[in-house]
């Protein structure tokens, strides 16, 4: 058995993909392609899952982006190369639950299709107002801060249940238009 090749860092991970996301004329173009419309909604300032935009929301800036990991899109056993086209950065999570195929397109698709932890506890519910909903994704930093500040998780739960995330998301949005509505 071959020894394995060294994967790029993340860094770099993150570079190639910026540089590619940059170097379409237009966003039209980005658009025509589901897989990089949805690399074009990663906010790759703010270490997160690009699958399912999940972060940590305490430890330190440094800390935070250990937890990502680097997830080939088409594996290393199947003959993926390790350059930092062929990868994404992943949470465990979405690491562990990402096809291993040779045909690049299922991950593609998964990673498409794949919900933001943030939405999809919720759409099971169907409960928040599209107002609301909207609220906290315009305001995805400020939110999270506040969830991190009025709310705990259970255990080690890396994730806030979906109730708890729900009243907040509610809450926010009342504090936030609290004397706006007439």
């Amino acid at each position: 058995m071959g020894k394995r090749k060294s994967m790029p860092s993340k860094k770099k991970i993150k570079d190639y993909w910026c540089d590619k996301l940059n170097s379409f004329k237009s966003f039209d173009e980005i658009k025509k392609d589901p897989f990089l419309y949805k690399m074009a909604s990663v906010d790759f300032g703010e270490p997160s899952c690009w699958a399912c935009g999940y972060y940590p929301s305490s430890d330190s800036q440094a800390k935070k982006s250990k937890f990502l990991e680097r997830c080939h899109i088409v594996p290393d056993m199947l003959g993926g190369p390790n350059s930092p086209d062929n990868f994404l950065l992943l949470c465990k999570e979405c690491h562990i639950e990402s096809p291993d195929t040779k045909n690049p397109k299922w991950m593609k698709k998964w990673f498409v299709e794949k919900k933001n932890f943030f939405i999809g506890e919720y759409e099971r519910t169907a409960t928040l107002t599209k107002e609301e909903m909207k609220y906290a994704l315009d305001n995805r930093e400020e939110f999270f801060l506040f969830l991190s500040e009025n709310s705990g998780c259970h255990m080690t739960n890396k994730h806030w249940a979906s109730q708890t995330s729900l009243d907040l998301i509610r809450e926010f949005y009342e504090e936030g238009n609290n004397g706006r509505e007439s």
